[in-house]
Formats: C-alpha cells, sequence, structure tokens
C-alpha cells in the first residue's frame, strides 16, 4: 500500500511540471462571441458554428469549402497546408453530463448498449443503440466495442478530491490517477490494478472488461507523417505527426464525410468498403 501512495505523491508533483492532462470534453464554444461569431466544430476540423450569443449558436455546423478546414487562431476557413494553420485540436467525445454534450447525447454509464437523450441541458429518456451498431462512443451508436465510453475512464468531483485510482479497462495491470488537472496513465510494477483496495496486487484477478482490437488512445510522434488508430479494423480517426509534434503526442484527426480509415492503404474510404 505505501508503494503505490508514494506513486501518487511522484506522479502528482509529476503532473505539475509536465501538465500531462486528459483531453478535454468536446463541446462548442461561443465564450468569444463579443469578438468573433465563428466558433471550431470540436468533432470536424472542415465544419464551424455560428454563435447566436455567448452560449447559443445555430443547430447545423456549416462546412468550409473544399481544400479548406477552419483556423482556430482566425475564426475563418483556411488552406491547412498554410503554415500559419491551426486545427481544431483533438477532444474527447465522452461527455457524462447533458450540460456539456455537442450532440444532444451522453453517456449512459450503466450498459454501453444505450445513451441518454438530453433535453434543455438536462437528462431525457434512455435509449438503446440498434443491434448491427450496439455500442455508444460518446456521439453516435456504432459497431467498434473498444469505443465505448464506459471503456474510458471517468474521474468524478470526488475521485479528483481524493485522488482515487481507476481501472484500466483495456490492461488489468494499468491504472489512472485522478487529480486536478485531468488524468495520469501508469502502469503497476507488479501484479494486477485491484480497484477495491486502490493498489496494484499479486495475485488479484485481471478485469479487463473492454476488448482490445489493436485501437491506441495515444502515439508518441517519433517520425513525421500520418499513423492509423487501429491496426486491425477501420475506424474514423488517425494520428498525425508534424515536425513541431517530434517527442510529442500526435494530434487525433479524422475522415471526412463520414469515411474511415482503411489501414492497410492509409486512405479514408467509406465504411462499407472497410477490408476487416
Amino acid at each position: 500500500m505505501a508503494s503505490i501512495h508514494l506513486l501518487l505523491v511522484i506522479l502528482a508533483l509529476v503532473a505539475s511540471v509536465s501538465g500531462e492532462t486528459s483531453l478535454p470534453h468536446c463541446k462548442i464554444d461561443c465564450s468569444g462571441y463579443s469578438t468573433h461569431h465563428l466558433t471550431a466544430d470540436p468533432l470536424d476540423r472542415h465544419r464551424f458554428y455560428l454563435c447566436t450569443s455567448k452560449t447559443t449558436w445555430y443547430k447545423e455546423p456549416i462546412d468550409c469549402d473544399t481544400g479548406l478546414d477552419f483556423d482556430i487562431n482566425s475564426y475563418e476557413c483556411m488552406d491547412p497546408s498554410d503554415p500559419k494553420y491551426k486545427p481544431t485540436p483533438p477532444c474527447d467525445k465522452c461527455s457524462f453530463d447533458c450540460a456539456t454534450v455537442v450532440d444532444g447525447k451522453r453517456t449512459f454509464l450503466a450498459n454501453c448498449h444505450y445513451y441518454i437523450a438530453c433535453i434543455g441541458g438536462v437528462d431525457g429518456d434512455v435509449k438503446a443503440c440498434s443491434e448491427s451498431t450496439p455500442y455508444f462512443d460518446g456521439i453516435t451508436c456504432q459497431a467498434n466495442a473498444s469505443n465505448c465510453c464506459t471503456c474510458q475512464p471517468h474521474c468524478t468531483n470526488e475521485d479528483i478530491i481524493n485522488n482515487n485510482f481507476l481501472p484500466d479497462k483495456f490492461n488489468c495491470t494499468n491504472f489512472y490517477l485522478c487529480i486536478a488537472s485531468g488524468m495520469i496513465h501508469s502502469v503497476c510494477d507488479e501484479g494486477n490494478f485491484d480497484e477495491e483496495h486502490q493498489e496494484c496486487r499479486v495475485g488479484s484477478p485481471c478485469k479487463e472488461e473492454c476488448k482490445n482490437d489493436g485501437c491506441v488512445e495515444t502515439l508518441l510522434c517519433k517520425q513525421i507523417g500520418i499513423f492509423p488508430k487501429c491496426a486491425k479494423s477501420c475506424s474514423p480517426h488517425y494520428f498525425i505527426c508534424y515536425e513541431s509534434q517530434l517527442g510529442k503526442e500526435a494530434l487525433i484527426l479524422n475522415c471526412l464525410d463520414g469515411n474511415v480509415l482503411n489501414p492497410k492503404t492509409m486512405t479514408c474510404i467509406k465504411p462499407e468498403d472497410c477490408p476487416f
């Protein structure tokens, strides 16, 4: 028990220095309405929203012209090859609060096959995903179980106050530390993580609730290029490493128009053309 408390202190110090935090939740930000009326679509860098006040916007996003993406510095559509271009940053699609959702739905923590429809920023009815797309990923129902929001760690206010540890549901030897600035991912020196006892224990049963199908959540840039997020399936998301990203975490981008990335050819294709 003492070793994991020591790790808690060390990790908290590392976090305060390195600034390592989890991705912010996806949300439409119209807080700058007094100086600009356009704001990024957090789910698609090719689109933007028109704000009507600091807290409201037109429901439907607007597409940039072909070949252009929304620049979050100028609040205009821009050629993404322009050195001044700054893309919409990646964000966490899994929302656990109807007050912060983008697309009118939030995670139903009890079961990944369901989601909660939000009405006016508060919880509405619980809805079921279809049999063909049974897993809710924070925005829509889809077919990949590893994208379940219930598979992703979520620190409550109580977890943050108490600096609790959460299990990694893909790998029983890993765990997360909840701190005010986000979450830190770490690995047991030995044994498996035991959530009940809040420590790593030799002989503790391995509980991996979520299937890992070759997808990774983060990538450290070691060379410039585009890299798949999933090696054994087609995902709408992929990693990109610019020269400025070397030694840092890759940016996460997504294929446009509902397409997915084929990791064999590294091209965006229609979902029905996926070879897996």
